[in-house]
């Protein structure tokens, strides 16, 4: 009998103290994280090539860098917006997308008004 590759997350980049929450919940549910410090598309490619699924702040994954995840079925962002991401290569690859409605009420209710958080939805698509 072959055992099978524990699966992957890696977090490309993160600017908070530490990744113990994500780590408690990732692991907790078998799978194996890697937290990096990614700068750059190919730091991205070095860090997640192998990766099942990624976590993104600011690291930018490009073409290059999805064509390179060869595994990789899952882009995550901490955050709102997809602009880190080339969405195009991620939909030719098949990856699923993480998009989250954001948090925080419409520009039309101004940005300094009511800055209180309203209930988002959240879904996984392809892009």
């Amino acid at each position: 009998m072959t055992q099978q590759a524990r699966q992957t997350v890696v977090i490309t980049d993160y600017d908070y103290g530490d990744v113990g929450i994500e780590r408690a919940i990732i692991e907790d549910a078998g799978l194996r994280l890697i937290a990096a410090d990614c700068k750059t598309e190919d730091d991205v490619i070095e860090a997640a090539g192998d990766a099942d699924a990624i976590i993104a702040q600011y690291a930018t994954v490009g073409a290059r860098a999805i064509d390179a995840m060869t595994r990789c079925k899952v882009i995550a962002r901490y955050g709102t917006g997809v602009d880190i991401v080339d969405v195009d290569a991620a939909t030719r690859r098949g990856s699923r997308g993480r998009r989250r409605r954001s948090s925080w009420p419409r520009r039309e209710a101004g940005p300094w008004r009511d800055r209180r958080p309203r209930s988002g939805t959240s879904r996984w698509a392809h892009w």
